[in-house]
């Protein structure tokens, strides 16, 4: 199969057709946010099955240390500029917390604001997996987390959709207590009409 590659001969000029729509004026001070880290894996991934809470399913993340400096470079700066008091993470590693600690530790190094983590260890079988960051100057972690999947309610399709992650967290301003769930839905690239939902 042959390929070809555009070389433009003068430099080409980009119009912005669709910008980002500003950050829209809501009332209260709390702001919460859910981002994709798109397979952010503190393990590099060298062709090895060796991630999952089984250690048998294929690393999804950097294939090389500089990679993943640069993976983690960008997630840090976007979660920084984003300036949620709290952020929801999908496409995590499932690697007892391993990923989200590093990544927190980037972020404390690089920003002003002071984040943590939600320490949950492995949840369900994925090789990834959801997850929360927090801004510890402005909320705290409010209660235990729960998760949703087939084991506490028998309508939850493990086959087809990750486990559901919720915590509580408390507003140091004023004591409010806000619940969030993260939930990573199934992804609608294949036919789940087996199970009742096909693509239409």
């Amino acid at each position: 199969m042959q390929s070809y590659r555009l070389m433009p001969t003068t430099d080409p000029l980009f119009e912005a057709r669709n910008p980002r729509p500003p950050r829209p004026v809501v009332s209260g001070a709390l702001h919460v946010a859910r981002l994709n880290a798109a397979n952010f894996f503190s393990t590099i991934d060298s062709g090895q099955h060796a991630c999952g809470p089984a250690a048998k399913d294929n690393c999804r993340g950097a294939d090389s240390a500089a990679e993943f400096e640069r993976q983690l470079a960008k997630l840090t700066v976007t979660i920084d500029a984003i300036d949620a008091d709290i952020v929801g993470l999908v496409e995590i590693e499932n690697n007892d917390d391993a990923a989200l600690r590093s990544l927190v530790a980037q972020l404390n190094a690089v920003s002003s604001n002071r984040y943590d983590y939600l320490a949950t260890g492995v949840i369900g079988d994925d090789a990834i997996t959801t997850g929360f960051v927090f801004r510890t100057d402005t909320v705290e972690l409010h209660g235990p987390h729960a998760t949703l999947d087939a084991s506490v309610d028998s309508r939850f399709d493990d086959s087809r959709n990750r486990p559901a992650l919720a915590q509580s967290f408390k507003q140091s301003s004023n004591n409010a207590v806000v619940s969030v769930v993260v939930n990573h839905l199934k992804s609608k690239n294949s036919s789940c009409a087996q199970g009742g939902d096909p693509n239409i």
